[in-house]
């Protein structure tokens, strides 16, 4: 039965700290692990008030169940990030959770061999305002830290559903992410996963407010883009469980299809098993009990269908001050599928 959550309440969070991507609880060197992080990340509480607020990582001592190892091994992460102007705050709060997720997934999932691939909300390259001013002022006001020596965007940059390695323009990273792999996903074997996904995942909002968050899923994990030679080559594995996180805070009105269809193209990407999919939303939360978004509330009845017909599914608000509840609650979701998974084959 999907699991509608609005506001997270009941958990007390413990400061952990991640030396590597496991933690201290489990002994879990990210080199064992192959998508360690440096041994000093600085994870801990933050309480920088330039962010969205306090973020605190996740007890590593939770009430889940734990994966068997005969379950899955492999995860692939997709986050679909809406990278229109009104996101910045929320980006912010999604890197700020990150680690917290990554803490408790070491410590309760089996699974150990992760691709983490973001794709942002409309296939359009961020950098473009910024190129323009650069040939005018050599520089770009909105986002001084753009270099104007930047070369321009690839096919895979402008393509919905494209993964995103190097995100440009206002509030974004303004770099090439440089992932260890040759992909535009995190692979095993990355040094730093907490530094390559604050990377990727600061995708800007210099995108359009035609968000097409669903049309982008479904494209990601088309045969389309992850077929031999194609954009995301390699990053949706017959043996991996896929673990979906839509993030967006507009009603998606503009990807093509219907609920039903998003379900069916992205149960197709697994070979028909909808048990090997766990979908996670931070939604707009007009549809729900007791919206936090006050004025800004809006439904998102299409997403929030699609959302249903999975059976291994969260939700919470795009307006919760801190998203690390929100994963925490997720990592039962996630471990439970990871549990059940019977590889094709």
């Amino acid at each position: 039965m999907s699991r509608l959550t609005g506001r997270v309440y009941g958990y007390v969070l413990g400061a952990v700290l991640v030396g590597g991507c496991g933690g201290t609880p489990s002994e879990t060197s990210g080199a064992e692990n192959g998508i360690g992080t440096e041994e000093d990340t600085g994870v801990g509480v933050d309480t920088d008030e330039s962010t969205t607020g306090a973020k605190l990582d996740l007890q590593g001592d939770m009430d889940v169940p734990t994966a068997a190892q005969s379950g899955c091994e492999k995860i692939d992460f997709l986050f679909v990030i809406d990278s229109s102007g009104s996101m910045a705050d929320n980006q912010a709060n999604l890197i700020a959770s990150f680690p917290g997720l990554v803490a408790a997934m070491m410590d309760n999932v089996a699974a150990d061999d992760w691709h983490v691939m973001v794709v942002d909300s409309d296939g359009q390259w961020g950098g473009t305002d910024c190129a323009n001013a650069c040939m005018t002022l050599n520089s770009c006001p909105g986002a001084p830290e753009f270099d104007c020596q930047t070369p321009p965007p690839t096919l895979c940059d402008i393509t919905l559903g494209g993964g995103v390695i190097a995100p440009m323009g206002e509030a974004a990273s303004n770099q090439d992410c440089a992932l260890a792999g040759d992909s535009r996903y995190v692979q095993a074997g990355e040094p730093d996963l907490l530094s390559a996904f604050s990377c990727v995942a600061k995708v800007g909002v210099d995108g359009s407010d035609t968000e097409r968050p669903m049309g982008a899923l479904v494209r990601a994990v088309s045969p389309e883009l992850v077929d031999p030679g194609e954009c995301n080559d390699g990053f949706v594995r017959d043996d991996a469980i896929l673990v979906v996180t839509i993030i967006t805070d507009e009603p998606d009105e503009h990807s093509l299809g219907e609920p039903g269809e998003w379900y069916d193209a992205v149960v197709a990407a697994k070979g028909g098993q909808p048990e090997a999919v766990v979908v996670l939303g931070l939604l707009p939360d007009g549809d729900l009990g007791m919206p936090l978004c006050g004025v800004e509330s809006v439904p998102s009845p299409r997403m929030s269908e699609f959302l249903q017909l999975f059976e291994n599914s969260s939700r919470a608000s795009i307006c919760e001050p801190d998203y690390s509840p929100f994963f925490l609650e997720s990592v039962s979701v996630i471990s439970e599928a990871c549990e059940n998974f019977v590889p094709i084959g």
